[in-house]
């Protein structure tokens, strides 16, 4: 999730365990109640299995065919939470997420390593520039308008083999192979040189996969589909206490919108409608899908952006003294200059149609019967970002918030939700920063020991292997060692 978006509205609790010492901050709020005129805004939560959960968990989310509590999506989520990056970057902690040690093997290159897949690694709009292979195996940028067609066509027969007879398709075949071998110093293509990429390409070439485009519109269809509906927040998506609460911007702090101007229209939820999306979330999740459950790729990686289409309303400029109406625009996620009240209608919309596009991925890799169990008991989904946010004590906005990230992990690995790490309590109130653990000497948690963790339910080697991991894996379950979790004074 590229901008550094606030993790606190969805997977950081700050209130865990319900008895926790928690300092308010202004910014951090995700629940509102209107009584006699005035407005009330506070921090609630709600019971998801052993732990208290921001309260947007209570939420509904969409399905293709219907509503599910957005709880469901928590029984195989493990949360590690209270991670100092150390470095004040977006590039460069972005980067560290999946690599984290600059210029070493990335985490998707190590399961592509382990791949028996026909193209190991593909990704979509990032993700290249900070994957490294030990093996030497490239990655695949799936671009453009279709990029299910520019996946496969490295091994596409191009219709030459329709016409020839069986043998002079296996000739066919051999020439192209040794062909895309003879390119082997080219590191943008995928290259079959060894026999199993052989074999792997060979198969491609043999396999018939339809209408690509068709596909690949389809299921992006489906994901526009729910996050459209998580925008609209209508009817049984209608979360109590944000969406069904009206409230005119009054041009203070807390309806920051811009470096210098504030929302003044009649009703905060204007802010987003059914034609509001996330920069490339639907196209990230349709490849995710298809490259997984037609087991042609074992590392994806997808990126996504702004906010699109947020429609401002009416907005006040408090240097010019003038307002002026915008319509439609696109919100950045790194939200300097986001007051807490369009912050919490954005995000607890944007972290519904996140949810609701992670749910469906989840049982998509469900429906797919291995030798190991299903799809999703093998694969581990990692939602990351640059970094959390600190919030303001003013509620006009947060800023980076590097020294107290988080990492959440989906797999059928983990049998129900679970939180660990430890975070501080201060005088900018509860949000995140990381406080030291017994587990690691008195030291707060790094991304070394999140990429240990990661590797060892992989079960390959760590790129950090001096840092220890917050779980090991253990009869095929994730089993924590680090179990921490105390908010810190």
């Amino acid at each position: 999730m590229a901008g550094g978006v606030p993790r606190y509205y969805w997977d950081l609790p700050i209130n865990p365990n319900g008895n926790d010492k928690v300092v308010s901050n202004p910014m951090v709020i995700n629940h509102l109640q209107a009584s006699g005129g005035s407005l009330t805004k506070s921090y609630k939560t709600v019971k998801v299995g052993s732990y208290h959960m921001p309260y947007i968990w209570s939420a509904n989310i969409p399905t293709p065919t219907g509503i599910v509590p957005m709880s469901s999506l928590a029984s195989n989520m493990m949360i590690m939470r209270g991670i100092d990056l150390q470095i004040d970057s977006h590039d460069i902690d972005r980067y560290r997420q999946v690599q984290p040690v600059p210029g070493g093997i990335s985490l998707s290159g190590l399961a592509a390593d382990q791949a028996s897949t026909p193209i190991p690694a593909v990704g979509r709009n990032g993700g290249k520039s900070y994957y490294k292979s030990g093996k030497g195996i490239s990655y695949v940028e799936m671009s453009g308008t279709n990029p299910f067609s520019v996946a496969m066509n490295p091994f596409s027969n191009n219709g030459n083999l329709t016409s020839l007879k069986k043998s002079s398709v296996e000739n066919a075949i051999e020439i192209a192979l040794n062909r895309m071998a003879g390119m082997a110093g080219d590191k943008d293509k995928f290259l079959p040189s060894t026999f199993e990429t052989r074999a792997n390409a060979k198969k491609m070439m043999l396999k018939s996969f339809g209408n690509l485009q068709e596909s690949f519109t389809s299921l992006k269809s489906k994901y526009e589909n729910l996050i459209s509906r998580s925008f609209a927040s209508k009817d049984s998506l209608v979360l109590p206490g944000v969406d069904n609460i009206q409230v005119p911007g009054d041009g203070s702090a807390q309806f920051r919108i811009l470096e210098s101007e504030y929302f003044t229209g009649d009703d905060i939820r204007t802010l987003t409608s059914a034609s509001t999306s996330i920069n490339q979330l639907s196209d990230g999740m349709a490849i995710a899908e298809f490259m997984l459950t037609q087991g042609l790729s074992s590392s994806v990686n997808i990126e996504t952006g702004n906010i699109l289409k947020a429609a401002y309303s009416q907005l006040y400029n408090n240097v010019n003294k003038t307002s002026r109406s915008v319509g439609s625009a696109t919100q950045t996620l790194d939200v300097h200059f986001t007051g807490a009240l369009p912050a919490l209608i954005m995000f607890s919309r944007y972290y519904k149609a996140v949810s609701a596009c992670l749910y469906e991925f989840i049982q998509s890799l469900r429906s797919i019967q291995t030798s190991r169990g299903t799809l999703f008991d093998n694969t581990i989904i990692s939602v990351n970002s640059e970094f959390n946010r600190t919030p303001r004590t003013d509620g006009s906005g947060a800023d980076h918030g590097w020294q107290g990230s988080n990492y959440s992990i989906f797999s059928g690995m983990v049998d129900q939700l679970t939180v660990v790490g430890n975070i501080k309590s201060n005088n900018l109130g509860t949000w995140g920063l990381a406080a030291p653990l017994d587990e690691l000497n008195g030291r707060e948690a790094i991304i070394g020991n999140v990429s240990s963790t990661i590797s060892n339910l992989l079960e390959v080697k760590s790129p950090t292997p001096n840092d220890q991991a917050f779980a090991v894996k253990k009869n095929g379950k994730v089993s924590p060692i680090m179990k921490s979790l105390k908010n810190v004074s």
